[in-house]
């Protein structure tokens, strides 16, 4: 094939941005549809369910720092649509109740297989793991979608 100084890949793009802006330079009253830039500055959530979800109870909560942190729930994620526990401690690991008193040198982070979100609390990964070890392993896991599993042994 010829080359004709762009890629067909550079050309719909270049289509693409053109349509965009002659599309968002249409009046909305000449269209009967709402201009492009008011597609941008509306939400995609509306505010009343940002502000029913950070009100809770919820699985999570706002922190200015970290963004959302684990709160305690009682989702109905479980097998056939049971409702698990889900607490949390005031570090943000979430209860663990095998040598709960004792110091602990094991620590994970990571998503939702992490924080085992389909389990109750005692029911983790981490809580099997502690039985077996003989020691604490907490929880620090947050329902994201981050695909890593992170553990830190000290």
């Amino acid at each position: 094939m010829k080359s004709h100084g762009k890629s067909r890949r550079e050309a719909l793009i270049s289509v693409q941005g053109i349509l965009l802006v002659i599309l968002s330079r249409v009046p909305a009253a000449e269209s009967g549809k709402p201009l492009f830039e008011d597609y941008l500055r509306s939400p995609a959530v509306p505010r009343a369910v940002i502000d029913r979800f950070l009100a809770g109870p919820s699985w999570a909560r706002f922190d200015p720092e970290l963004g959302y942190i684990l709160g305690n729930c009682l989702p109905q994620d479980g097998m056939d649509k049971s409702v698990t526990i889900s607490t949390v401690q005031t570090n943000g690991a979430r209860t663990s109740f095998l040598y709960a008193g004792k110091k602990c040198r094991i620590n994970t982070y990571g998503d939702s297989f992490t924080q085992c979100h389909q389990v109750s609390d005692g029911e983790t990964w981490q809580e099997y793991l502690a039985g077996h070890l003989g020691e604490p392993v907490r929880n620090f896991g947050i329902c994201l979608d981050t695909g890593c599993i992170i553990i830190l042994w000290v």
